[in-house]
């Protein structure tokens, strides 16, 4: 599934806030999405809708993955030469304290 060029596909609270996305511009942006391995569970702050799950993952991992391979799709797909990554932090899981120390991201 391709990105597509307006707000309501891609990022849909701008929609509702009636924000403008600029998603050729975005996809110039270097960006790269660093996830915990053991992001894995599905709390009540993962937002959890059949939707949702079907479209972006189960998981932040899975989310997160699924999103950096969309946006590198839709860079090529656009001739855009940016460089998208995806990095996992194999000793944490959602807890940004613990991915610093952890990881070694001080």
């Amino acid at each position: 599934m391709a990105l597509r060029g307006n707000a309501a596909d891609v990022v849909p609270g701008l929609v509702a806030r009636g924000e403008h996305f600029d998603l050729a511009r975005f996809l110039h942006v270097p960006s790269t999405v660093l996830v915990g391995a053991g992001d894995i569970l599905r709390d009540d702050s993962l937002r959890q809708t059949p939707g949702v799950d079907r479209r972006q993952g189960t998981t932040r991992l899975e989310r997160g993955r699924r999103w950096i391979r969309r946006l590198q799709r839709e860079a090529r797909r656009r001739g855009i030469a940016t460089r998208f990554a995806f990095r996992i932090l194999e000793h944490s899981g959602h807890d940004a304290a613990e991915c610093i120390q952890r990881d070694r991201m001080d």
